[in-house]
């Protein structure tokens, strides 16, 4: 058995865990970089146009990303 606490390898997963996601956060949404995310006007344009020609209703549009997020 290792001589470090319950409570030390909780805290080394917890920190393991929190490093995990800042990574993705900077890598795949661009969160805390300096640059943008050179996709982020195109999922804006995107969902600008999917919203404004697809759906009459904006409720309709909202619920239909949603549901496509929900079964992803």
């Amino acid at each position: 058995m290792g001589s470090s606490s319950p409570a030390v390898g909780v805290a080394m997963v917890a920190e393991a865990a929190r490093a995990h996601v800042e990574r993705i956060r900077r890598e795949r949404f661009y969160i805390g970089r300096e640059e943008r995310n050179p996709l982020a006007e195109d999922i804006h344009q995107a969902v600008s146009y999917l919203s404004e020609e697809l759906y009459s209703k904006d409720v309709h549009f909202l619920m239909e990303l949603i549901q496509v997020y929900l079964c992803t």
